[in-house]
């Protein structure tokens, strides 16, 4: 079970994940759970709502570009709140780790208590081990920090996608053990 988070403001820095991939059993056993999540998905796009500053976001888009991604975005927490209450459910949230009306905790909260599934990388200009720290234990999928190197975004947003269809598959088969 996730960590809750406080609604504390958020310092101003990140760190790079290093997540180990599992042994090649599991990791086989996890494909294919994940294409039969994604079972009649596969031609959809990943849907992305972008939580950044113009100035980050200009530096992220170049490497999204060629991905099989629909991206909306949203400069500051209101709008993204707004957003996700009348957008729909998106897959993956790439959020700003400073916001300038609210805190990428406040985000993640609102994503908790609203009940949707959609997984969350925090975006941040300078590595701080603190902040991956609190990223990771408030539920956020990973944090990626500048300057972005185009492998390791793309791992982790691949990664982060087969998470969410994952958490997905889950909830639904959970589902339909109880009707």
């Amino acid at each position: 079970m996730l960590r809750k988070c406080s609604m504390v403001s958020a310092g101003s820095s990140d760190a790079r994940s290093t997540r180990t991939p599992p042994a090649a059993p599991a990791w086989r056993a996890r494909t294919e759970a994940i294409q039969i999540a994604r079972k009649g998905e596969k031609k959809m796009a990943a849907k992305i709502l972008l939580v950044l500053t113009p100035p980050r976001r200009a530096r992220l888009l170049p490497l999204l570009d060629g991905q099989t991604l629909e991206i909306e975005w949203v400069v500051g927490f209101q709008d993204a709140v707004r957003k996700l209450s009348e957008g729909g459910p998106y897959d993956l949230l790439l959020v700003d780790a400073e916001l300038p009306d609210g805190s990428w905790r406040n985000l993640m909260l609102f994503v908790q208590n609203s009940g949707m599934i959609s997984e969350m990388i925090i975006c941040s200009a300078r590595p701080d081990q603190g902040l991956w720290a609190d990223v990771i234990q408030c539920g956020a999928y990973d944090l990626i920090t500048e300057p972005y190197a185009d492998q390791e975004v793309h791992r982790i947003i691949e990664n982060a996608l087969e998470s969410h269809y994952m958490r997905r598959f889950i909830q639904s088969t959970a589902a339909r053990k109880t009707q």
